[in-house]
């Protein structure tokens, strides 16, 4: 077990800081998920959603712990496939691999969506709505197909390139949020908010727990996964893993809570005539923007619509990285084809990044709406976050002298 541990050597160059892992994680969790989950958590369990947070922050945070020791031992490229092949064999492999592969490889595309459903505030051309759900257009697939290139290229420059970008797009994305909370908050909180329609009376524990699944709680905390998942090209991996993933988490939980606390108290009463599961109908295309226009805060809502486009593309540019290197795992486990290990002159494994772009160009046509993909995610994503613990008690066991 130990010789094989020791071969498992990344062919990657170890490129990626401390501050780089840092934002790469932070990037990973802040996406779609900041504009769009307060939305949906409040839809399913009213001001209780504020709960949905915690709990879901409180599990992530488990599993961060669990992944900083697995990260810290085992650095390599898609860790999170590799790690329960060297510590239950092949199959586990393949399972937490593939079930991992297909969480990450929807996310790009569903953060394009996110992108393309809030520039249609101000370009419509972009959606249509069909049976009362907003997808893309035919133009609009276009402009998501170019922005999905646009992160491919990135990507094939080298992962210096894309730490770069990372740390400058997650610096905007953490400007913009952090002053956006308080400033609804201070402007239009209404306390009132947090009786009316309660969801959390009518609907109990189960809409708190329905809005950790379903309302994007899970989807957008679990974000973290991109840090382990870039291991491979880390200094100094043993000590920068740990801080990345327990920071992102940490930080980006921070930022969620206040903007779910903002968002109950600024939803307008008229808005919720119809009650808390009534709300996504009448601001489902952009909802803090909305709220700022409402309020007079014209300028917050201009850096909200940029923002609108900056944090979901940031998250979908560091997904497209991490898939690829999941794919690379997948073939070192045997599990795909050894062309998935190719790497370019810049040494990104070049027909990982090519196949998956191919693949979400298509999954934007079955599952065209942001709510409509994240309960799909999310449930593949649990799945295969699950081997980490098993896998952590038994390289306990099975390497207990191992460095960690």
């Amino acid at each position: 077990m130990l010789k094989e541990v020791e071969r498992a050597r990344p062919a990657l160059r170890r490129q990626i800081g401390p501050i780089a892992l840092l934002f790469t994680g932070i990037t990973g969790i802040i996406g779609s998920g900041w504009l769009f989950a307060s939305l949906y958590a409040a839809q399913l369990a009213g001001p209780a959603a504020i709960f949905s947070w915690l709990i879901g922050g409180g599990v992530a945070l488990l599993l961060a712990l669990v992944y900083a020791e697995l990260g810290g031992m085992l650095p390599l490229a898609g860790a999170i496939a590799r790690i329960p092949y060297f510590s239950h064999g092949s199959m586990s492999g393949f399972m937490a691999g593939w079930l991992c592969w297909i969480a990450y490889v929807a996310t790009a595309p569903i953060e394009v969506t996110a992108v393309l459903q809030y520039a249609s505030n101000y370009l419509p051309w972009l959606t249509t709505l069909v049976d009362g759900n907003r997808v893309l257009t035919w133009s609009g697939l276009a402009v998501a197909a170019a922005l999905l290139l646009t992160f491919v290229v990135i990507n094939l420059a080298g992962v210096r390139w894309l730490a770069r970008a990372n740390v400058a797009v997650t610096s905007w994305k953490l400007a913009v949020p952090l002053p956006a909370a308080p400033g609804l908050t201070v402007f239009g909180f209404d306390g009132g908010n947090c009786t009316l329609h309660a969801a959390f009376i009518r609907e109990g524990v189960g809409g708190v727990f329905a809005a950790v699944a379903g309302g994007g709680v899970v989807f957008s905390l679990f974000g973290f996964r991109t840090v382990i998942d870039m291991a491979g090209e880390a200094r100094d991996p043993q000590r920068t893993v740990p801080i990345a993933m327990i920071g992102a988490v940490v930080i980006s939980l921070f930022v969620y809570v206040m903007l779910q606390i903002a968002f109950i108290g600024a939803v307008p009463e008229a808005h919720l005539a119809g009650g808390w599961k009534q709300l996504a109908e009448n601001v489902a295309d952009g909802p803090f923007a909305a709220f700022a226009t409402i309020l007079g805060l014209q300028g917050l809502a201009a850096l909200l619509y940029i923002d609108a486009f900056v944090s979901p593309a940031g998250t979908g540019l560091a997904y497209t990285g991490a898939t690829a290197r999941i794919n690379y795992a997948l073939a070192e486990n045997g599990h795909l084809p050894r062309i998935f290990m190719r790497l370019n002159l810049a040494q990104v494994p070049v027909w990982s990044i090519v196949v998956n772009f191919i693949i979400g160009m298509a999954m934007l046509l079955p599952f065209p709406g942001w709510s409509e993909l994240i309960g799909f995610i999310s449930s593949a994503a649990i799945l295969s976050l699950a081997f980490g613990p098993v896998s952590l008690v038994a390289l306990r066991h099975q390497l207990p002298e191992h460095a960690r």
